[in-house]
């Protein structure tokens, strides 16, 4: 049994020393290249989150590469890049983690940035999914502002927690660890159909029908 015993310690102490290497590996790489670094982890995270949608909520047997791929690139080129770019920002016009900073760091994130980014990941996947204009119009009628109502039910608690908390240079993997959650929400406004009442009027004549 001692034997036992100290062999399921070794591995515990193993892994553990596993987990430190590959964060201290992370933090290197975060400090060295921070936007690349950000841009992946919200990519494969964004990733995470449809795919646990598809599979776990959907029951889908096969899985929709094509749609994990949008949420990607979505990740890779807007999501991880720009945020890394929004909270320095923020940190450099409200330095610190006061109360106060907090509190308005979290208020100025919940009335613009959340706006910005709920409004480009409904065009952006419209437009890599190849819809129109109009398309992307009538699924932004639809679904934007239940999306925005959503949206304040999580993240003005999450980032009290991340402003107060979080290291600046962390936040984005912080943010996007609970996105993964989030983006599990955001993957199925994404594949909801948009109802014929939302879809845009076509003129015919003097008459006016739906399209």
């Amino acid at each position: 049994y001692q034997r036992r015993g100290m062999g399921i310690g070794s591995r515990q102490t193993s892994v553990k020393m596993s987990k430190r290497r590959l964060w201290q590996a992370y933090t290197s790489v975060l400090n060295s290249h921070p936007v690349l670094t950000k841009a992946v982890t919200a990519s494969a995270l964004m990733t995470t989150g449809d795919i646990i949608a598809q599979k776990g909520v959907e029951k889908r047997e096969q899985l929709d590469v094509a749609r994990a791929m949008r949420f990607a690139v979505f990740g890779f080129g807007f999501a991880g890049p720009v945020g890394h770019y929004w909270y320095r920002l923020l940190d450099k016009f409200l330095p610190g983690s006061g109360v106060k900073q907090v509190v308005t760091k979290m208020t100025l994130d919940q009335t613009t940035w959340a706006f910005v980014a709920n409004g480009a990941f409904f065009a952006g996947m419209g437009l890599m999914e190849g819809k129109s204009v109009g398309d992307i119009e009538s699924k932004i009628r639809q679904d934007y502002w239940s999306t925005m109502k959503a949206n304040w039910m999580l993240w003005p608690a999450a980032h009290l927690v991340n402003f107060r908390f979080i290291p600046p240079e962390q936040r984005i993997l912080y943010v996007n660890c609970v996105q993964v959650g989030w983006n599990v929400y955001l993957s199925l406004m994404a594949a909801k159909p948009v109802t014929n009442s939302n879809k845009p009027s076509k003129p015919i004549g003097n008459e006016t029908v739906q399209s």
